[in-house]
This record gives structure tokens, C-alpha cells and sequence, in this order.
């Protein structure tokens, strides 16, 4: 027989309830099964549950009975919930009675209808059909919410919503609902969303006195139904500027029938949200550069909070994938973060300090691979422990542009050229700066050693004074240029960049660039040929005598070139002189053609180095004739890549040759003279030259006689050059002693030779009467003088002599005798010559300085301030009108010539005077000489010494003397000991002022006497003279008290002479002296 299920019947249907109050339902209902017992019935809210409902019995659970929950826990008071579940095989009588004690009860405040189900299973398993009661929530109006605590941030101006969720249930219409807070807080404000609920309205809106927000219906009508009230319920927004703090609300709700339902108490607080403060709020990042810090300083405060929850930061706009934010959590325990790369944030959590949070923060970059957009937003804000969020801070991360280089070509650089510019065309840019700090130029392919990036301006740049130029790096093979500039001013200083190189071959150039947001340009990049240039070598200097036609050029050059064996064309050309004309001879059957410009050729064909050079080496200047003077060789090459050489030069100078003038080149020479001056007012000059290198004086060899003929000069008459007499050739040779530089003025100087042949005396003892032919030429290294001719004529008319001055008053002294002292003034040297009576006319006297010249210091003039001896003032103003006086310092002579009578110039050679050009002059003798000549006789006139005398000197100081009184004495004066005289004249020595008792014999220098009786000292005078000058000196005799005791000590014995240590006395006694400063006589 098929099992019965149970049947459950009579429970109630309906049931009202009111809230937090257990309602029973199941008092009427029964339970049967007529064939089994039950083993479980299950009762549960099926419908409306809210969390809050719980199902629960009264009753005494019967033996072998067990209640559960929905969790399969033991059901009581504090653990029922939704589901009450009794098990155990017991009759249905045992279940009927304990299911009539079910309740429920429910703490929610979700006022909705709730639905609760009760099946019963038999033991067999069948399952009764369900029987079910539903439950309205009280009659009055009920008031429904999750009650709770809503957090408000102090930066929360909008307000918190804190009821969101509540709902309302009546059986009929309300009339109003109101809600009041209970402290007081004049900042507080409480407001509903009414906006698509127009059957509403809150009147006034929200009375800060009463603290009350009521909500009625708008007129007429005076109900509306309960879910409209429910809409505007929980749109209930608190907001407050008020004090920090917690605030207590309820809401009244009264229904049509009047009936009024309070709901339990809910709470806001207010709280202090975090502050985030002090980061950057703009920033520059670069795409592909080091990700950029923006929040380094970035401050978190809380006023009622030490703690953090989370941080979020996101890029909130102009977002890209590949735009990335990041922290360092460092050593933080227990926060982590996590990046969302779909919503570009960062998120950074765990509860930490608001000191971990602020450390965190402050190493928060971003970085992107992308340019644009511009601009990025970011983002930032901290959530406290109680999720209470700071107000969101922006930065704003502008994306800089890097600069540009416009595409470069490729460049050819010269080879051992030194350094030639690589980047004459570079051009820099940049959208959205215009400056740089920074340019770095390499080597990025086909390095060589010695290769070399160079700024043109080497380390400071002219032009640009704030770019500075690294060394060139050869371990990066690269240049830097640094410092803040504009880009014109970068792409000035790269365009004037240069590359040193010794080595052909092409080399892959790198630039790239910084701007001053740090942007780095991609790197542009280049190829830059390094090729071998021509390379010219020839002579740096050449000469070329005036007059030379068709000279070459450059016989010597050579050509040359590393990585080309043919050259396209040269250039040739002459500078410094118009119109010269230049050319070359081209072989036959070569391609090379000429374009001849004036003084410039241009070859040009293609031909092999070695034709060109044979071509070059035959260039001739075809006009040194037409002028003196320097030019400069300028040749230049282009190899087969065009590539050009340096200019290569060469200094031509055209050289003049000396010229030799002569003032009389007819001499008279009287036969048997001594010599005769040959070239004494010889003038050399050189137009382009002032060194010289050798001169030749010759006798014509038609008329040379070894034996008889000579020529001599004053030796030393100029440094840099010798000379020597050949008497065999009869040639008087000058020459440079040191090297000879005719291009470089190197040599020995045209005006010492000058010198020297003024001081070249021509001599013969021939009797023969032919007139001799001296040939004079000059050399100055490379060109020599046309010659010059002197023509010597000789006459036999005799020379007339003066007798000496010795025996012949009127004639000059032979001897003047002058101070040292006196020397550099001026002295008369003939002050009584006379002109021999036979020479009715004069042509010239000269006075001589013929022993003891020294040049430089001794010179002679002709001195008018007074009259000469007989002269008289006439005679004196003819001789300075007509008589000109020319000192020669090369030979020591003052030369008198004019127009005037044999008077005139006898009273001029008796003004005559020597002086010394110096302040200390020397003290060498001098001897003067001095003829006079009518133009046919020369005759000689006595000499003059002059003496140059330097006074004694006092050599040693004499020695005082002692003796008793009335005792006779003698002793010599040695004068040689006691008197000095430089000059080594004889000294005579004299006294004076003697008293009576002391005698002096000046022919043995010998003292003699007897002191006075009387004790006393005496003074004694004497004076050395050298005849000229004197010099004193004195010492003391001493007469002294005889000793009282015998002659103890002196010796008896008539004795003259002198001993050392002892004076002579004149009674045959030795007297011992007391005083002895010298060991012998005075």
C-alpha cells in the first residue's frame, strides 16, 4: 500500500506584526499522517526576508527532537535567523504540538511584507504541500532601515546620503513624514531630492531652529501614497560646516487614519578627511626618458586620524597604454600597491601611518613611451581607516617635445687638413622651447685612432660665452657641448664643429641634442668621407736675382696624394708685383690644357700626379726684370673627387744687387807717401737688403806690383766681419765671419763694411808715376755690386815738414797733460799750430786721433767759444762760415774743408778740442796727428799727446815716531812704500811747515834733527807729486819723558842706517820706538 505524505492544515493565512515583536502564527494548525511518523518539518520566510528575521518556537522541544537554523546550528534566541528546521522520527501529534509555538520576529527595518512557508516529512520521505501565512508589518506606519553609523569628511560639501535604503509600508496613504536632528549645530543642514516627485514638498525646507525637514503633500491634496514618500525618503542628504562631531536623527511618519510611527534612532558623524598637500602641480616628463618625480614634497595631515587606508592615483585625463604611474614602497610592512593599466591607476593600500603614506607618495613618478597628448592629469587621494577620502589633488605632467635635427647630408672631410668643419648645414629645432643645454657629437661608425671631434673655438666659444666644449673623448669617441643657450646659438657652435682626422675612409657622425626639460632629440646621423688631399711640397722661399728671365719656379716640387693617383686640375699664381707672367711647358700628347689669367695659370685635364708635377716644375717667371720686390707662389690641386689641397706657397724675393757710390774717385797720391785714404766717403746702400756678404777691393793687375803695393784697413773696425790682404792678387777681402741669409737678412751688416772700407788706406813704394785702377765690388750672398773704380794719380811734389814743437815755440806742444778728472770735458789740442807760410790756399785740414782711439768714446769738434791764440773775432766768424768740420768716427778724424783763407783754417785747427762722449771714460793716452792740403801738397804737421794723468795715491799711512827729549835723529821716507802712482810716473816727495828742529833733504827723502827739550807731539806734513798731481799725508813725532832708571835697554856705538823696528840715531845711539805699526822706514 502506497505511503501517505502529511497534511498540514488550519495555520493562519494573514498575520499583522508589528516590528521587533514575536508574532505567532500557528496555533490552529494541525498535522496528520495516517500511516507514518514524522521525521522533519521545515519552516522559513520565503518571501521578504530581510536580514534581521527570525523564526523561533516556545515550546519544550520533545524527546528525540532537534532544532536547527538555516546554517544547521542549534536554534535559540540569539542564533535563529530565516529557517527553523525540526528533525526526529516522532508522531505527527509531537510536531503538531511543538510547530503551534512558532514566532517570528524581525529587528529589521525593512517594512515589507514577509511570506513564511512550513512543509512536514514523513519517515518514508513524503513532504506534505506547504502551507503558507503572510505577515503585513503593524497597522501604523512603519519606518524601515539599516540602522548604523554614516561617516561624513569634513571636505564633503555635497553631503552623505545616510538613509539611502530605507523603505516605508502603510496599509494606506501618508500625510507626512519628518525627520529632526537632535544636537544643535547651526552648520548642519539636512534637504531631499524632490526632482521627479511633484506630488511632494518640504515648504520652507529645513529649519535650523527647530532642526526638522518635514515632507508634505503639495495642495489640494492632503495624502499621496506611501512608496512617493518612500522616493524622497532615501534622496535624505545631511551635509554640515559645522564642528566635527556625531549627530542623532529620527523620522516621523503619520499616516491617513492619523496614526504616527517614530523610528529608532540612526547617526552621521562628522569626521577631519586627510589633506594632501605640497606636490607639484606642474611637471615635464619626456617620452622615453627616466620617469619624472611630481609629489617629492608632498605633505599628508589628518586632523583626527593617524592612520591610512589606501591611496589612488590615476591619470585622469589625456590617458595613453602606455603612460605608467609608480611608487617605492621602500620597507613598508603590510601596503602593497596595484596598478590598473586599463584605468591608468595606481592603487596603494593597507593600513599604514599617514608618515608611511607621505613616504610612499613622495616617490611617485610617471613615465610614458608616448608624445602626445600634451598633457596628462593626475590624480591624487588618500583614504583614511575610516575609507573617508581627501579632496582629489591635480598635477599636471606637460609632455615635452624633444628638439629636432633636420636630416643631414653626407659631408667630404680632408684628410691631415687639421680640422675642417663636419656639420656646415646642421639645422636644430623645437616645437616647444628655444633652448638647449646640451649637444654630444660621436664617431658612430669607422672610428680611427686619431680621429678628433674639435670645436672650432676650442672650450670657450666665441659668440656663444655660455657653451663650453668638452676635450674630444676618445674611449666614446665622442664631443659635448654643455650650458644653457639658444638653439641658434647650439646650431652656430655645431656648425663651426670640426673633425682632425689622418686617416681616409668613411665615418658614420651621431648628433643629438637636450632641451632644458631634458628632451632628447632622436639621434640624427650621417656619413662623413674622409678623403687623403693632394698634398704640394716645394721650396718655402726662393730668390731670384733682378734681371734673371725665364727662372724656374718650382723645380723642386712634388706631388702626392694617398688615395688618388690623378689629379683634375692646378692653379698657379704670382702675387705682389703686375704684371708678371708665369707658365709651364704641358708635354705633347697630354690632356692637360692651360687658361693663362695675367699672372695666374690654371691647368685642367685629367692626368696622373706625375705628369702634373713634371708640368709644374717647369713654371718660369718671365719678369724679374721688370722689378724688384717679393712675390708669393700660390698652387693649389683638385685630385679626382675634388678634393683640394692646402695652397701651398713659396716667397720669391727678387733680389737687387748693393750699390757702391763714391764721392771722388780720382785720388792724388804723392810718390813716397806713406798711405792714402781710399774709400773715405764711400756710401754703400742695398733697396732691399742691410746685410752683406763679402766685399773685394782689387788692384787693377795691369798695374799691380806685389813688391811695391798695398792695401790695409783698421782692424776692428766693425764686428761680424774679417778681412785679409792678398798681396800676390792685390786683392783686400771683406767677408762675413758668420753665415750669410741673403732671403732672411741674415749676415754681417752693410753699414759695419761700410765702416770698414772707409778705413781702407791704399800704400805703394813704387817710384813709378802710373796712376793705379782699384776695382771695389760688394756681394750681398746672392747678387754682386756693378764695379767701381778708384784711380789713384801720383805726383811727386814733396811733402813739406814742420819742425818740432821742441824747438819751435810757436808749434804744437807735444805733450798736454789732463786730470783724470778733467777727461770728459773739453780740451784744446793745438792751441798754437800753425799752417805752413808757403800755402797761399787751403782746401782741407783734418786733425787725427792716431793712437788711443777708442770709438764710441773719443771724438773730436770744432769749438768757436773763444778766440784762439792771435785769432781774432773776424777770423773767427770767417772760420764758422766758410769752414765746415765733419768728425769721422769710423777712423777718429774731424775733417775742416770750405772755401777760406790758409788764416781760417789755421785758426780753426787751433780750436780743435778732444773730449770724451762718455762719463767715465778710460784713461788711455791719446796721440793726435794733423795735415793740411791745398789740394795738390798734403802736408804733415808735429803731433800732440794728450795725457790722460791720474794722481798719486797714498799707499800706506806712516808710522808715528817716539824719542826722548835733546836727542838727535834721522830717517828716510821710502816713497814707494808710502806713495802709489798708477800711471807709474816718478814721485818726488817734499814737507813743509817744519819746525826749526826737523829738516827735510828731498834728495834722499831723509828727516833729520834734534827733539826740543821740551815734551810735546809735532805734526809732520809731507806730499808725493807725480809732476802733474799730488796726494798728502802727516804723521806725528812724539817727544817723551827720559825713563828714570840707567840706559837700560840702548845700545852705545856710532851707527847710521835703518833697521826694522828701530830708528837711526844721529849720536851713534839705537833708540828703541815705542810705536811700531810697520815693521820698516816710512
Amino acid at each position: 500500500m502506497a505511503n501517505v505524505a502529511p497534511t498540514l492544515a488550519s495555520a493562519d493565512a494573514s498575520v499583522i506584526m508589528p516590528l521587533a515583536t514575536a508574532t505567532g502564527f500557528t496555533a490552529s494548525l494541525t498535522v496528520t499522517d495516517p500511516d507514518s511518523n514524522i521525521q522533519e518539518a521545515t519552516i522559513s520566510v520565503s518571501g521578504g526576508y530581510a536580514a534581521g528575521d527570525q523564526l523561533f518556537f516556545t515550546g519544550a522541544l520533545p524527546a528525540g527532537m532537534t532544532a536547527v537554523n538555516s546554517n544547521a546550528v542549534a536554534a535559540d534566541s540569539t542564533n535563529a535567523d530565516g529557517v527553523l528546521k525540526f528533525a526526529g522520527s516522532l508522531t505527527p501529534a509531537d510536531y503538531q504540538t511543538i510547530l503551534q509555538t512558532v514566532t517570528l520576529k524581525s529587528s529589521s527595518k525593512d517594512c515589507a511584507p514577509r511570506t513564511v512557508t512550513i512543509t512536514a516529512t514523513d519517515v518514508p520521505g513524503a513532504v506534505s504541500a506547504a502551507t503558507s501565512t503572510t505577515f503585513d508589518i503593524s497597522g501604523a506606519p512603519s519606518i524601515c532601515y539599516v540602522t548604523g553609523n554614516t561617516l561624513i569628511g569634513d571636505n564633503n560639501a555635497a553631503g552623505v546620503t545616510p538613509i539611502s535604503g530605507a523603505t516605508l509600508y502603510d496599509d494606506t496613504t501618508l500625510k507626512s513624514v519628518s525627520i529632526a536632528i537632535t544636537e544643535t549645530d547651526a552648520g548642519d543642514l539636512l534637504s531631499v531630492d524632490l526632482t521627479g516627485i511633484a506630488d511632494l514638498t518640504v515648504g520652507t525646507g529645513y529649519g535650523s531652529t527647530t532642526r526638522t525637514l518635514t515632507i508634505t503633500p503639495v495642495a489640494p491634496a492632503t495624502t499621496v501614497a506611501y512608496s512617493t514618500f518612500q522616493s524622497a525618503l532615501r534622496s535624505l542628504k545631511f551635509s554640515s560646516t559645522g564642528a566635527l562631531g556625531t549627530r542623532t536623527l529620527t523620522v516621523t511618519a503619520t499616516d491617513a487614519n492619523d496614526l504616527v510611527q517614530t523610528s529608532s534612532s540612526f547617526t552621521v558623524q562628522k569626521v577631519a578627511a586627510p589633506v594632501i598637500a605640497a606636490q607639484d602641480a606642474s611637471a615635464i616628463a619626456n617620452a622615453d626618458a627616466a620617469p619624472v618625480s611630481f609629489a617629492s614634497q608632498a605633505a599628508i595631515s589628518d586632523g583626527d586620524s593617524t592612520q591610512l587606508s589606501s591611496l589612488t592615483i590615476r591619470v585622469s585625463n589625456n590617458s595613453t597604454p602606455q603612460d605608467t604611474l609608480d611608487v617605492d614602497l621602500g620597507s613598508v610592512l603590510g601596503i602593497t600597491k596595484t596598478w590598473n593599466s586599463v584605468e591608468r591607476k595606481l592603487t596603494v593600500s593597507g593600513p599604514g601611518t599617514l608618515a608611511d603614506y607621505q613616504t610612499i607618495l613622495r616617490t611617485l613618478t610617471f613615465s610614458t613611451a608616448r608624445l602626445g597628448p600634451s598633457q596628462r592629469t593626475i590624480d591624487i587621494q588618500a583614504f583614511d581607516s575610516d575609507v573617508i577620502g581627501s579632496t582629489p589633488v591635480s598635477s599636471h605632467i606637460t609632455l615635452n617635445v624633444p628638439p629636432t635635427i633636420a636630416p643631414l647630408t653626407t659631408q667630404s672631410i680632408r684628410a691631415h687638413f687639421g680640422s675642417e668643419p663636419i656639420l656646415p648645414n646642421v639645422t636644430l629645432g623645437d616645437s616647444d622651447g628655444t633652448q638647449l643645454k646640451k649637444a654630444v657629437v660621436s664617431i658612430d661608425t669607422g672610428y680611427f685612432g686619431g680621429d678628433a671631434l674639435v670645436a672650432a673655438d676650442s672650450l670657450s666659444i666665441t659668440g656663444s660665452p655660455n657653451i663650453t666644449a668638452s676635450a674630444f673623448n676618445s674611449s666614446t669617441v665622442s664631443l659635448t657641448l654643455t650650458g644653457s643657450a639658444n638653439i641658434s646659438d647650439y646650431q652656430n657652435v655645431l656648425q663651426t664643429l670640426q673633425l682632425s682626422s689622418s686617416k681616409y675612409g668613411a665615418r658614420t657622425i651621431g648628433i643629438k641634442v637636450t632641451d632644458m626639460d631634458g628632451g632628447v632629440s632622436d639621434v640624427a646621423q650621417y656619413t662623413a668621407n674622409v678623403y687623403e688631399i693632394p698634398q704640394i711640397s716645394m721650396d718655402s722661399r726662393l730668390l731670384i736675382n733682378e734681371g734673371t728671365t725665364d727662372a724656374k719656379l718650382a723645380q723642386y716640387l712634388s706631388l702626392a696624394d694617398p688615395d688618388s693617383g690623378q689629379l683634375k686640375s692646378v692653379t698657379a699664381e704670382l702675387t705682389g708685383y703686375i704684371p708678371d707672367i708665369i707658365n709651364g711647358t704641358i708635354a705633347d700628347g697630354s690632356a692637360i690644357t692651360s687658361v693663362i689669367e695675367g699672372s695666374k695659370v690654371t691647368f685642367s685635364g685629367l692626368a696622373p700626379l706625375s705628369e702634373y708635377q713634371s708640368l709644374l716644375r717647369t713654371l718660369v717667371l718671365g719678369s724679374a726684370q721688370r722689378g724688384p720686390g717679393s712675390r708669393i707662389l700660390s698652387i693649389k690641386a683638385k685630385d679626382h673627387t675634388d678634393m683640394e689641397s692646402l695652397l701651398a706657397t713659396t716667397n720669391i724675393k727678387i733680389n737687387s744687387a748693393p750699390t757702391i757710390a763714391l764721392s771722388n774717385p780720382y785720388l792724388a797720391y804723392e810718390r813716397g807717401q806713406s798711405f792714402i785714404p781710399l774709400l773715405s766717403g764711400v756710401r754703400l746702400a742695398d733697396v732691399d737688403n742691410t746685410v752683406i756678404s763679402e766685399a773685394v777691393i782689387r788692384i787693377s793687375p795691369l798695374r799691380h806690383n806685389a813688391t811695391t803695393d798695398s792695401l790695409s784697413y783698421a782692424g776692428g773696425c766693425a764686428s761680424g766681419l774679417s778681412g785679409w790682404f792678398d798681396k800676390a792678387a792685390g786683392t783686400l777681402t771683406f767677408q762675413s765671419v758668420g753665415p750669410v741669409d741673403n732671403y732672411a737678412n741674415v749676415g754681417a751688416s752693410l753699414s759695419g763694411l761700410q765702416d770698414c772700407l772707409r778705413t781702407v788706406n791704399f800704400a805703394t813704394t813704387s817710384l813709378s808715376e802710373y796712376t793705379h785702377e782699384l776695382e771695389v765690388s760688394v756681394s750681398d750672398g746672392a747678387a754682386t755690386s756693378q764695379i767701381t773704380t778708384v784711380k789713384v794719380v801720383p805726383f811727386s811734389k814733396p811733402v813739406t815738414s814742420m819742425p818740432d814743437a821742441g824747438t819751435n815755440s810757436t808749434q804744437v806742444p807735444t805733450s798736454i797733460v789732463i786730470p783724470v778728472t778733467q777727461s770728459s770735458t773739453q780740451h784744446r789740442i793745438a792751441p798754437q799750430v800753425s799752417v805752413p807760410s808757403s800755402m797761399t790756399s787751403m782746401q782741407m785740414a783734418k786733425a787725427y786721433i792716431t793712437e788711443g782711439y777708442i770709438r764710441g768714446e773719443d771724438t773730436l769738434v770744432l769749438n768757436n767759444t773763444a778766440p784762439a791764440l792771435n785769432q781774432t773775432a773776424t777770423l773767427r766768424k770767417r772760420a764758422v762760415e766758410d769752414i765746415t768740420a765733419t768728425f769721422n768716427p769710423t777712423e777718429g778724424s774731424l775733417t775742416l774743408t770750405g772755401s777760406a783763407a790758409p788764416a781760417d783754417f789755421q785758426a780753426a785747427l787751433r780750436n780743435v778740442y778732444y773730449a770724451s762722449l762718455v762719463e767715465t771714460p778710460s784713461t788711455t793716452n791719446k796721440v793726435f796727428g794733423f795735415v793740411v792740403s791745398d789740394g795738390a801738397n798734403l802736408v804733415a804737421l808735429p803731433a800732440t799727446k794728450l795725457k790722460i794723468n791720474r794722481a798719486p795715491t797714498v799707499a800706506n799711512t806712516p808710522q808715528d815716531y817716539s824719542y826722548y827729549p835733546n836727542t838727535p835723529f834721522a830717517f828716510k821716507v821710502d816713497s814707494n812704500r808710502t806713495f802709489a802712482d798708477l800711471d807709474g810716473d816718478v814721485l818726488t816727495v817734499s814737507a813743509s811747515s817744519l819746525p826749526t828742529w826737523l829738516t827735510f833733504d828731498a834728495t834722499k827723502n831723509m828727516f833729520a834733527g834734534v827733539t826740543p827739550a821740551t815734551t810735546g807731539n809735532t805734526n809732520v806734513a809731507m806730499e808725493a807729486s807725480d809732476g802733474f798731481a799730488s796726494v798728502g799725508t802727516s804723521f806725528k813725532l812724539q817727544v817723551e819723558p827720559a825713563p828714570a832708571s840707567n840706559n837700560s835697554g840702548k845700545i852705545a856705538g856710532g851707527v847710521v842706517g835703518s833697521v826694522a823696528g828701530l830708528a837711526i840715531v844721529g849720536l851713534g845711539m839705537w833708540m828703541y820706538r815705542k810705536k811700531m805699526s810697520h815693521s820698516s822706514a816710512v
